[in-house]
């Protein structure tokens, strides 16, 4: 099965506007491509999700404030409402 992106269906930005907003609050970090290892101390470093396939970014939101914005996106499109505390 191909999936193709048809920018003229409202569905598909529906979608991606609701996972984008299970996001939302995350600070937005603009820094150049880099390939190097660089950290000062444990807590600094940056490459903590690195793994063979590259590096993760670097979520600073709490699982708390992504539960809420999954709820509010749930809300927002008449899903039924998860009832976990955890992911």
């Amino acid at each position: 099965m191909k999936i193709q992106f048809d920018p003229e269906l409202d569905f598909q930005h529906d979608a991606i506007k609701a996972i984008s907003d299970i996001f939302e609050g995350q600070e937005t970090l603009q820094t150049n491509f880099t390939v190097t290892r660089v950290a000062n101390n444990v807590q600094d470093d940056l490459f903590a999700n690195q793994t063979e396939l590259g590096t993760g970014n670097k979520l600073n939101l709490l699982d708390e404030d992504l539960l809420d914005n999954i709820r509010a996106c749930q809300i927002k499109t008449r899903l039924k409402v998860i009832r976990t505390t955890r992911l």
